[in-house]
């Protein structure tokens, strides 16, 4: 459940705060001078899924259940919002910075992802910082195996080929594709230079085409709590290496931008969209790839802000800029926009939904009824998992 407007009154002080919707109702708090606090909030019911609860909740524990989490979306700043009723012509998207999916010592993150993608109706799935070295991951626990099992999908992995300090490693994205949209995708595939810093599909039929990419730009952190073993294995020393070994002594951060600037402009003179969700650690309204995204060659938006009319708030947990956006390019359709509370999704960074026009993302559609909102499928006749 989220909050979409609360108010709360005490005493000739109002406060409001607009978020997402879910129930209708008013939440009652009590406070140590055993004063009321009224929320009258208005929630609606889960878009065509069931809730999301850590446990089973039934009963009067319901209530409590929305009263914490009324609070805690107070407290953690979540805004926007997604309808409940998704409609026939809308892409869904969720885009999250994992922090490490480490599917060895749990299967948590995978379940998670689930209940979320379910949850919100969800046809497209964006993670960076997965942190696995794909090619030291068994077989039995690659994301082909457990996202949204018995489905039809297409996933296109990005890591760092080249260095191999075992099955966990900094960085990393990766870009599916699930359900009945899977049909659309046409390619897949992630930075040429094999470091994992993007990944993409390519979607679309007759004349419309979109790059649907997931990026991580690395930060240049020498934290002092870090010993000199974890820095050497961060995502920007990583990059460094890699390029300095071809002769290219120039910052990580200032390639990766050069880079991807670079391949958005080919993917435009080929006439195609460009939906890119990106952790670029740094402002995403200021900082360094916003700026090379606002030339007139690219001029791509940052969503969020066009959608909400105000800026993102902060990232992380523990950060105080937006480093994690969504930019478009101008034929995109994007309609409605969540940035949950912290610790939401999958970890201690905010989980984005976005909801985009089908048409003008992937050209004519027509819906399949079914009777099943989750068809049973054979994994081998329909599940296309693309490691690049």
């Amino acid at each position: 459940m989220e909050i979409s407007s609360i108010e709360i009154t005490t005493g000739s002080a109002t406060w409001h705060h607009t978020l997402g919707s879910r129930y209708s109702g008013n939440i009652v708090i009590t406070t140590k001078s055993n004063s009321s606090l009224i929320l009258n909030s208005t929630l609606n019911q889960h878009r065509k899924g069931p809730t999301i609860p850590t446990s089973p909740l039934s009963g009067r524990h319901s209530q409590r259940a929305m009263s914490t989490e009324a609070l805690d979306q107070i407290k953690t700043g979540g805004t926007g919002h997604v309808p409940n009723d998704k409609g026939d012509n809308t892409a869904c998207f969720i885009f999250e910075n994992f922090n490490s999916l480490a599917p060895w010592k749990n299967l948590y993150k995978y379940h998670r992802l689930n209940q979320l993608i379910q949850h919100f109706d969800a046809d497209f799935a964006l993670e960076v910082e997965l942190q696995v070295q794909w090619h030291e991951c068994n077989c039995s626990l690659r994301l082909e195996k457990h996202l949204t099992p018995s489905r039809p999908k297409c996933i296109a992995y990005g890591f760092n080929e080249h260095e191999n300090f075992g099955r966990c490693q900094y960085g990393g994205t990766c870009a599916a594709s699930m359900g009945k949209l899977a049909q659309f995708v046409q390619s897949t595939g992630c930075d040429p230079h094999h470091l994992g810093r993007w990944s993409w599909l390519q979607v679309g039929s007759g004349s419309v085409s979109t790059r649907i990419v997931s990026a991580y730009l690395p930060c240049n952190s020498n934290a002092s709590q870090w010993s000199k073993k974890q820095r050497r294995w961060t995502v920007y020393n990583q990059h460094r290496r890699c390029f300095q070994s071809i002769g290219d002594n120039r910052c990580p951060r200032s390639i990766f931008v050069k880079h991807l600037a670079l391949q958005i402009r080919q993917w435009k003179a080929a006439h195609e969209n460009i939906l890119l969700f990106v952790d670029a650690n740094s402002d995403v309204y200021d900082g360094i790839l916003a700026k090379a995204l606002s030339a007139d060659d690219i001029d791509m938006r940052e969503v969020c802000r066009d959608i909400l009319g105000h800026k993102s708030p902060n990232s992380h947990h523990s950060g105080s800029s937006p480093i994690t956006g969504i930019f478009a390019t101008s034929g995109l359709a994007c309609s409605h926009v969540l940035q949950s509370g912290h610790n939401y999704g999958i970890r201690d960074h905010r989980l984005f939904v976005l909801d985009v026009n089908l048409t003008s993302l992937a050209g004519k559609y027509k819906p399949v009824a079914t009777k099943a909102r989750w068809p049973t499928l054979t994994p081998s006749a329909t599940t296309s998992s693309v490691i690049n």
